[in-house]
């Protein structure tokens, strides 16, 4: 079925490109303003039929919209409570509930989707206007993100306000207002904030993978060409698929519209199999090989095809999934979601107090952080790792947030449950549904703590990303996991919380998120880091000892830093 919509896709792309061709491109296009200051894209946008078409992700991710793809050919574009759909090739479009006719309907060109500026831009309520040759936009849509931290949010734009909340590098927020020296954000439940400018920066657009996302939730491999890895490659139809362009350049060949030519060999390119995806060509990686007359090996435990050039270096079979002592791991691009390289991802597993993590999810997301929990008896006699809770204690929630995630507080943990939905096996009850749905659903959690003596949770390293993934999302979540040590004042004076998780004090760029232990599960771990504008999520599950727990993260992450840079889908 999804082979069969790949070549209606590509039928589609054929028809949609050829209905017209653009009188400006590039250089001739005009300049685009975006709230007075020059707007930068990964595509130059294109002038057809005097109007301005712009490469959907990276305008729209600029502005701070989401952009959700529907194969084979439908784009939807949302912010808020705003939405635009528009179909490719189609001359009408939608905004809300209300059909619009288009002067120029979405396109694809050079493999990306380009869209009508003016209308997507108004549609979700900014103003466009034509000023001395350049497209001025005017919007409160924006995002930023902050490289240089921890970064104090403060009540207003003076460095004597009051501090509202610390959030750490990474951190990503919706623009209202901005200027050379400080900008207003948008906090959790809806409060405003002001942040240093100097301290932050235009988020850059990411590369789509919302056009793939389909294929690659299903049967998927790795590809591995002269070495390299080029990353995750759909399985169509039983057969794994390579992207064509990022291949052809990984293997050093010429591409072009109908054949492909690596040093003596011209081969012409089998369109009967081709299948066209998200803008993207796909070939059977076995055809490919046959064709160019390449050496090709399947490293099943490992998921990857391995495509080599005569006289180029294989290189590693672990290129793709690098070898690990640990029982189960999974690096995630926490920005797009896209699985990196895995091990085990699926296998279910006690995973301990990473558990914690939808924990305090849940907490930032249905509590008030100026409540006062008091502590029960039962709370402040749970066994293992506490904060120090005694009965009868009063706490605001947003101090024992730090109780939960830094010491890894079981009795924080329950008396959260209690405060939040009167008894915890009500709470782990709302924690299950919540995993599933992030699309989590090989989890099971029956307490807030993660202790599995008397009950057996479990979760995979593949759906504890995607919880570390939501979580570090929300600014109120990330300002606890990334603090090394937390100082508030208790009802018995002065208490000092610090962070169990040694990866956030020793990892260069390190932003959370969440280590845990017992006997079954071993030692697990949840860890993110940022770096060059890109985060990344480490799951670690099963790891024997503390020091290889730390250890086994520190060169996922690393290694994970060297997939994304090669990775396809995020440098398309």
């Amino acid at each position: 079925m999804r082979l069969r919509r790949a070549l209606v896709s590509l039928l589609l792309t054929a028809l949609t490109t050829s209905l017209a061709a653009p009188a400006a491109f590039g250089a001739d296009a005009p300049p685009i303003f975006l709230n007075g200051r020059p707007l930068t894209l990964s595509a130059p946008p294109v002038i057809m039929n005097d109007r301005t078409l712009v490469p959907v992700r990276s305008f729209m991710e600029t502005l701070g919209a989401t952009v959700h793809w529907h194969p084979p050919d439908t784009v939807t574009i949302q912010w808020e409570d705003r939405t635009v759909t528009l179909r490719i090739g189609d001359k009408t479009a939608r905004v809300g509930s209300r059909e619009v006719t288009l002067d120029v309907p979405a396109q694809l060109i050079n493999n990306l989707t380009y869209v009508p500026l003016r209308f997507v831009s108004e549609g979700l309520g900014a103003e466009v206007a034509w000023e001395n040759g350049a497209v001025k936009v005017t919007s409160p849509i924006g995002t930023r993100v902050v490289f240089d931290g921890p970064l104090n949010i403060r009540s207003a734009p003076d460095l004597t306000a009051p501090v509202l909340l610390t959030v750490p590098v990474g951190t990503r927020f919706s623009v209202l207002t901005s200027d050379m020296q400080w900008t207003q954000v948008v906090l959790p439940r809806g409060q405003t904030g002001w942040v240093a400018t100097r301290y932050t920066e235009r988020l850059r657009p990411r590369p789509p993978i919302d056009p793939f996302a389909e294929m690659l939730a299903g049967p998927t491999g790795y590809l591995q060409v002269n070495g390299r890895c080029l990353g995750a490659a759909p399985n169509l139809g039983g057969s794994l698929y390579a992207p064509l362009a990022p291949t052809a350049a990984a293997l050093g060949a010429t591409l072009s519209d109908k054949s492909l030519r690596l040093g003596t060999t011209t081969w012409p390119i089998p369109e009967h199999e081709l299948a066209q995806i998200g803008g993207e060509s796909f070939l059977p990686v076995r055809t490919l090989a046959q064709g160019l007359g390449l050496s090709l090996a399947w490293d099943q435990g490992r998921r990857t095809a391995q495509l080599t050039a005569p006289g180029a270096p294989a290189g590693a079979a672990s290129a793709c999934n690098p070898a690990s002592a640990a029982p189960a791991y999974l690096i995630m691009d926490a920005r797009s979601g896209l699985v990196l390289s895995e091990k085990q991802a699926d296998q279910p597993r006690p995973v301990a107090s990473i558990t914690k993590i939808m924990t305090g999810l849940l907490a930032v997301e249905r509590g008030n952080p100026t409540s006062t929990i008091t502590a029960s008896r039962n709370a402040a006699t749970q066994i293992g790792t506490s904060m120090g809770l005694r009965a009868g204690d009063q706490i605001r929630l947003g101090d024992m947030l730090y109780g939960l995630m830094l010491p890894s507080g079981n009795d924080a943990a329950t008396a959260i449950a209690e405060h939040l939905s009167g008894s915890e096996p009500a709470f782990a009850a709302q924690m299950t549904r919540r995993a599933a749905e992030l699309g989590a659903g090989n989890t099971i959690f029956y307490n807030a703590s993660g202790l599995d003596d008397w009950v057996r949770p479990y979760s995979t390293a593949r759906d504890m990303a995607l919880i570390g993934r939501e979580a570090m999302l929300n600014p109120a979540f990330r300002a606890v996991a990334s603090r090394e040590e937390y100082r508030f004042t208790g009802p018995r004076g002065p208490w000092l919380l610090e962070n169990k998780n040694l990866f956030v004090g020793t990892y260069a760029g390190a932003t959370g998120v969440k280590n845990g232990w017992t006997e079954l599960a071993d030692h697990t771990l949840v860890a993110s880091a940022y770096r060059d504008g890109v985060e990344l999520l480490v799951v670690v599950l099963g790891a024997g000892a503390k020091n290889d727990l730390y250890a086994e993260a520190t060169k996922l992450m690393d290694a994970g830093f060297s997939l994304s840079k090669s990775a396809w889908l995020l440098n398309r």
